[in-house]
């Protein structure tokens, strides 16, 4: 990505400080061509969803531990990693963990307005967590994992347009 436009962010494990990242993030990659606003959505989402991780299970909310956020965003592709002080995880997570598993009875449904909803196989609704790596990986044409300078880090790589995955009857789907 020699052409790249380069930013980076760090900020405290409190809910709410990636908001400011999440929008910086929103313009540079809308003055890009082949950008689309559902594109930058997508993106958007999994980037926030791997910060809220990042300082709750990576960071514990611990006061003074940070999230660096760094992007490299170009034409074509773009390049968002998220670190955190935390020990990392594996990826992708086992069968059995995800809400969206057979297992589970459950997966996420959103609506033409964006909302999402679980429903159980019996058609109740659920309150559940643990569906951002799910939205993470549905959105990220690729997600690798790595440890830099100590921290552990979330590498998210896009696309301007989904490879591959699109929305059907409010579900995600891959072609």
């Amino acid at each position: 990505m020699s052409d790249a436009e380069r930013a980076g962010w760090s900020i405290h494990s409190e809910f709410g400080r990636e908001k400011p990242v999440l929008a910086a993030i929103s313009g540079i990659l809308l003055t890009k061509p082949g950008w689309s606003e559902e594109r930058v959505e997508e993106l958007l989402t999994a980037v926030s969803e791997a910060c809220l991780n990042a300082m709750e299970h990576g960071n514990k909310l611990r006061p003074g531990s940070r999230v660096d956020v760094a992007i490299e965003a170009a034409p074509d592709s773009c390049l968002v990693r998220i670190c955190d002080e935390g020990a990392g995880f594996e990826y992708p997570p086992p069968l059995a963990a995800s809400p969206a598993s057979p297992r589970s009875g459950s997966a996420p449904v959103a609506s033409e307005s964006g909302d999402v909803s679980v429903s159980s196989a019996s058609g109740d609704d659920l309150v559940s967590r643990g569906w951002g790596l799910l939205f993470i990986s549905a959105f990220a044409d690729e997600v690798r994992l790595d440890r830099v300078d100590g921290l552990f880090c979330l590498e998210l790589h896009f696309a301007p347009l989904a490879m591959n995955r699109r929305l059907q009857d409010g579900n995600i789907v891959s072609d």
